[in-house]
């Protein structure tokens, strides 16, 4: 009879190393795909760490970091951005914490005498992070062996109906969802009935996603490259306004943006704008032939030619307005100095200036701004460019390199700081009390949380 605690342990290990599987070493060298033998997770968003982390189960045990699942469920809206740092560059590198190897083993009783090793099977609980991590990398694999599949398709490829129906059959998509909408907001006491539980319940390439305080098949996110359809926001005066459905592109599925239309900010799908500016329009309007460019075949692009019809577009100057004509709500001018490039010196381009006026204006190579640093390191061969240019991207965003991808992305905005104290008086106790604690988010927009002289206020920077 063995009471020593370590005892048991050591006579328990002893007892697992020995059924442990050995890997057959006649198996031989596993052969490799040359051609393309590198693998890479270049998907991977802060959100989609975010939703990972909302769907830790809480009733799991902590691993040996003693970091308990419901504490990064908890804190998922804190910790999102640091583990999607580390997860990127762990992925990216193909290295793994020494720390995120380490698990606890426990013996789980099966059946039979308790005195017995052979009647407990080992069960090991490694860290949640980690378990994190390993989730996120195994669903992008799982995703490369999955059939391409289109809007049309399901995932019956992949066996019958009763076989995916299977507790253990699990198809996480490729792609990341799209952030949580701002309306609906949650109502704990309407329950709505989710779309899915899981990935393989939403056809073709839908994943399930959290959105409006439930589960929905959504697309997952795809480069934001073209515009916001027109919409004529006089008629919003005689409108009762609704609440915003988002604020950002992120928050919509697929290529659809976050547009202002129906005198609200809800997610849109977007409207193709080729390149090149219409010749002057006729006066006399009889037909329309189209309703857009991807209505007109080739680089064709559609026009005010006496009623809207499709012709081809004259060049245009080189280099990129200051505004973007995107962020024109359907071209309602206050005055229009000129209408297209050919109107002004080769040196300029017609472009949209404050007041919402057409003249031209002197052009830059580049927007304002730059571009964020990169946050992972790229491994050759690098993906084909989304961009070339600034000119390529909608609004202020600009042609930049983020990832390992060249893509239009919001430049850097540099951090205001807050401004100097200068003064010589000694703070001397009790000390005045503070509107906040160095926390910027208890301050109105435009606002910094800043040492004043002795106590911290919100002040303007």
């Amino acid at each position: 009879m063995v009471v020593d605690d370590e005892e048991k342990a050591n006579i328990l290990n002893t007892f697992f190393s020995t059924v442990f599987t050995v890997e057959n070493e006649m198996l031989g060298e596993i052969p490799r795909n040359n051609e393309n033998p590198i693998l890479r997770v270049t998907n991977l968003t802060q959100e989609e760490v975010r939703n990972r982390l909302n769907k830790i189960k809480i009733d799991k045990s902590p691993g040996p970091d003693g970091i308990h699942p419901r504490v990064l469920r908890e804190l998922s809206n804190v910790i999102d951005k640091p583990l999607f740092l580390i997860f990127s560059d762990s992925i990216a590198t193909g290295s793994v914490p020494q720390d995120w190897r380490i698990a606890n083993v426990v013996p789980i009783f099966k059946k039979g005498s308790k005195s017995e090793p052979g009647n407990y099977r080992p069960l090991s609980t490694m860290s949640p992070v980690a378990g994190l991590v390993l989730l996120l990398a195994s669903s992008y694999v799982s995703s490369l062996v999955t059939p391409k599949l289109d809007s049309d398709t399901s995932i019956a490829s992949y066996g019958t109906d009763e076989e995916l129906a299977k507790p253990g059959f699990i198809l996480e998509k490729l792609g990341s969802c799209p952030a949580d909408v701002d309306y609906p907001k949650c109502n704990p006491l309407i329950k709505v009935k989710p779309e899915c539980s899981q990935d393989k319940d939403c056809k073709g390439k839908r994943k399930c996603c959290t959105s409006g305080c439930t589960q929905r098949c959504l697309l997952p996110l795809q480069p934001k490259l073209n515009p916001c359809p027109c919409f004529d926001d006089s008629m919003c005066i005689y409108v009762k306004p609704a609440p915003y459905e988002c604020h950002s592109d992120s928050q919509c599925q697929g290529t659809d943006r976050c547009c202002f239309s129906k005198c609200r900010y809800q997610c849109t799908s977007t409207v193709t704008v080729k390149p090149g500016q219409c010749p002057a329009p006729k006066k006399k309007i009889i037909a329309t032939a189209c309703a857009q460019d991807s209505d007109c075949t080739g680089d064709k692009k559609c026009c005010e030619q006496k009623g809207l019809k499709c012709v081809k577009p004259e060049k245009e100057h080189p280099g990129v307005c200051p505004t973007g004509l995107q962020d024109l709500s359907c071209s309602y001018l206050n005055k229009t100095l000129c209408s297209r490039d050919s109107d002004c010196l080769p040196e300029q381009k017609c472009c949209l200036s404050h007041g919402n006026i057409l003249q031209c204006t002197a052009v830059k190579n580049e927007k304002p701004g730059s571009c964020p640093i990169p946050l992972t390191r790229c491994m050759a061969p690098v993906e084909e460019p989304l961009c070339n240019s600034d000119r390529d991207c909608l609004g202020q965003q600009k042609c930049c390199t983020p990832w390992c991808r060249q893509q239009c992305t919001d430049p850097k905005v540099p951090e205001k700081q807050c401004p100097v104290v200068a003064t010589l008086i000694k703070c001397q106790p009790p000390y005045p009390p503070a509107e906040c604690d160095d926390e910027d988010k208890k301050c109105l927009p435009g606002q910094k949380c800043c040492d004043v002289g002795c106590r911290m206020a919100c002040t303007d920077v």
